[in-house]
């Protein structure tokens, strides 16, 4: 063998060095074209990838307008373009009006108690009697299903109709929707491979070249029709883990950051909630393959006997899949009384941080709306979760606030009112009220509605609500339920003989679909037919202040007095007329 040369060494050392050098330069080169690139499409105005617009439900593959203006008989006023259901209202604020906007999902929207009910009007409420000297108005853009996604995808529009005061953020149930409604189509690794091309995406979402790669890739093809895939058996599906509570978390970050972004852009502060669960709802689940389901199966079944049998059952199912949320919710269920609370809490927040279709706030997404309060353009976190668990025993979410898995019932709307109203005066938006607190006038309000056994027909209390068996029945909870009631109103106008009331209750039907003119018709020929039936006239008035016709809402609100002077609300109504149109 022939020896090697000192010189060969050496040689062939700096052959290597100068190839390390030589890769590094192409990396350094290759970077700083990139950084110039860059630059210049920063420069030319190029901007950065939209919001996605593309969602698990096929309704919400978002597409302009995000709301449509009116103009009739010289009034202006806004509808929604998407599926909302905010009241008409006036674009242009004046000078003395106070305007908060209120983005979610159909927590924040008043699923099953209706917009009157939900907690963004009855902050308007609370707010407007601490402040008589100007009109407060809190416009719920909450949307059933709608996540983060949605939400940045509407504020920019949203900032683009007159003037806003603050932007108020209620979402995070339902930023795992998207992938679990995938998991039916996708086997368990193309699923994980489609989150992380998601969170990728995230990530080179803030840079021009991207977006510019992105536009001349993408097509205008419609969204591909879920109905003509083919399912994935349910034992084969992708199991929620940590790969995707990492994407719920993240993506409510990133695309609520936008938000506050653009807000803070126009002036606007923001303040952020975090929603409140139920413990207490039944997590979906995924069944297990073979022999080892069937057990486990048998043992969940198990878990329903009395005595020790049952909790021994629940801990033989833990104890096969730690990480199925039956058999933690079955813990949950089990945990003794007098071991520690902390303990059944902690079973009851696992099973709802591993169901397999989440339509609750995963733990790790509160975590992040918690930690928002820190950015810049965030004047506030209202933690709705927090203080609902303060206020009970066990810290356990039952259904006495949240009637189902995430929806608010009506008395717990007065208190996320009151909540979200302390929050805006303690930072100094809106004076303080005098001499009362906004938890005492919730609490009137609760009260009211405990002892409510119709329909409120006042326009801005009517949520629709009826009572079966002397209890309440939200009228959200059937599809198409709604839809069906507003027919049934304008159908029983129909008759020749139809009553005032008839004529009341479908210009309240009308105004919430946005029939301005025709709910103004209604109540004034409610009124004409029945000169007592003073609530028509109220109505009447309040409607023309929402869209903005103030001359004429004083009039008739000055009407609605002379009919029944003991009526509190007509008389407050009547003051802020005045003092809004001096």
């Amino acid at each position: 063998m022939t020896p090697r040369r000192r010189g060969d060494v050496d040689q062939r050392g700096r052959h290597a060095l100068s190839l390390r050098r030589r890769l590094l330069f192409a990396a350094l080169a290759t970077l700083a074209l990139f950084a110039a690139l860059e630059g210049a499409l920063r420069v030319a105005g190029v901007e950065p990838a939209p919001s996605r617009t593309t969602t698990w439900f096929a309704d919400h593959i978002l597409r302009l307008p995000f709301v449509n203006l009116h103009d009739e008989e010289g009034r202006s006023w806004v509808s929604a373009g998407q599926p909302h259901h905010f009241r008409p209202f006036a674009p242009d604020a004046a000078t003395d009006t106070f305007r908060v906007a209120v983005f979610g999902g159909s927590a924040a929207q008043g699923y099953g108690v209706l917009p009157p009910g939900a907690f963004p009007h009855r902050t308007e409420q609370l707010l407007q009697a601490a402040s008589p000297d100007r009109e407060v108005r809190v416009v719920n853009f909450g949307a059933i299903a709608w996540s983060s996604q949605q939400i940045a995808w509407a504020v920019p529009y949203a900032l683009e109709i007159g003037r806003w005061d603050l932007l108020v953020v209620y979402s995070g149930h339902n930023e795992l929707l998207e992938l679990a409604s995938w998991k039916d189509y996708m086997t368990a690794g193309q699923h994980r491979r489609y989150t992380r091309a998601l969170l990728l995406a995230q990530r080179l979402s803030g840079l021009r070249l991207y977006a510019l790669l992105q536009r001349g890739l993408s097509s205008d093809a419609p969204p591909e029709q879920v109905e003509e895939a083919s399912t994935v058996p349910p034992e084969e599906r992708a199991r929620l883990g940590r790969l995707e509570r990492r994407y719920a978390a993240r993506t409510w970050s990133h695309n609520i950051g936008r938000v506050v972004d653009a807000a803070r852009d126009e002036g606007v502060p923001v303040i952020v909630m975090n929603p409140a669960p139920n413990d207490l709802h039944d997590p979906q689940y995924y069944p297990w393959p073979g022999e080892d389901g069937e057990r486990f199966e048998q043992l969940l079944q198990d878990t329903t006997q009395g005595g020790d049998a049952g909790a021994e059952a629940a801990r033989a199912a833990l104890a096969m899949h730690p990480k199925d949320p039956r058999a933690l919710y079955a813990m949950a269920q089990w945990a003794t009384d007098d071991g520690p609370p902390e303990a059944k809490l902690d079973y009851y927040v696992q099973a709802r941080r591993h169901a397999e279709y989440p339509n609750r706030v995963m733990p790790e997404v509160s975590d992040a709306i918690r930690a928002f309060g820190r950015r810049s353009g965030v004047i506030a976190t209202v933690d709705v979760e927090a203080r609902f668990r303060a206020e009970s025993p066990t810290g356990t979410l039952e259904y006495g606030p949240v009637y189902d898995h995430c929806h608010l019932s009506s008395p717990a709307n007065w208190r996320v009112a009151a909540w979200l109203a302390e929050a805006i005066v303690a930072e100094g938006l809106l004076p303080a009220p005098d001499g009362w607190t906004f938890e005492d006038v919730a609490a009137e309000g609760i009260e009211r509605y405990e002892a409510l056994r119709a329909p409120d027909p006042r326009i801005h209390e009517w949520a629709f609500i009826d009572w079966k068996d002397g209890l309440p029945e939200y009228v959200a909870d059937a599809a198409g339920q709604l839809r069906a009631e507003l027919e049934r109103l304008e159908a029983a106008i129909e008759a020749p003989d139809a009553s005032a009331e008839a004529w009341l209750w479908a210009g309240n039907g009308r105004f919430l679909g946005y029939d301005v003119g025709g709910a103004l018709d209604a109540w004034e020929r409610a009124a004409e037919l029945d000169p007592t039936l003073c609530v028509a006239v109220a109505n009447r008035a309040r409607g023309l202040r929402w869209v903005g016709d103030r001359e004429a809402a004083l009039e008739v609100a000055r009407q609605a007095f002379r009919c029944d002077p003991g009526d509190a609300g007509v008389a407050a109504e009547v003051a802020l007329l005045e003092r809004l149109t001096k």
